[in-house]
This record gives structure tokens, sequence and C-alpha cells, in this order.
């Protein structure tokens, strides 16, 4: 946490991917050097969804059949 300005404090917490919340309580706990403690509740409540796993199709790597016709070279301008 930093002290934004005198008295506040800012900080973030990063949560597990999997974390889903309906509603949950922040709950704040601090305590200085001499051990002095507090505890406070944030006003609202917090909601996390799961991400949404988008689905993307997978390539067909599989080998492509095609027939193709090949002129066989021309004698011309072959030099022996």
């Amino acid at each position: 946490m930093v002290e934004t300005e005198p008295g506040r404090y800012t900080g973030t917490y990063t949560t597990p991917s999997s974390l889903v919340l309906d509603g949950g309580v922040i709950v704040i706990r601090a305590q200085d050097a001499a051990g002095n403690k507090v505890e406070a509740e944030a006003t609202g409540r917090l909601f996390v969804s799961a991400a949404q796993e988008q689905s993307v199709p997978e390539p067909d790597l599989s080998p492509e059949e095609t027939e193709t016709e090949v002129d066989p070279p021309s004698a011309e301008g072959l030099q022996p």
C-alpha cells in the first residue's frame, strides 16, 4: 500500500484467475510497527465473474489431397 495523501492509502490485490465472487465483502486489516491494529469493512460488495473462454476452431492440419497437372519441361533452350 502507498500513502497517496496524508491518511489515505491505495493498494492493489491480485486474485487467482479462478476466483468467482457474488457479493463478496471487502475487509481491510492494517497494523503499524507499534502493533496497533485496525479493521474496516468497505461499503458495497465485490462481484467477480469467471472469464469466458472463447472458442477458437482448431486449424485443419491434415494434408490436402489435390490433383495438379504439370507439363513436362520442353527440350528447347537446354544445352548439351
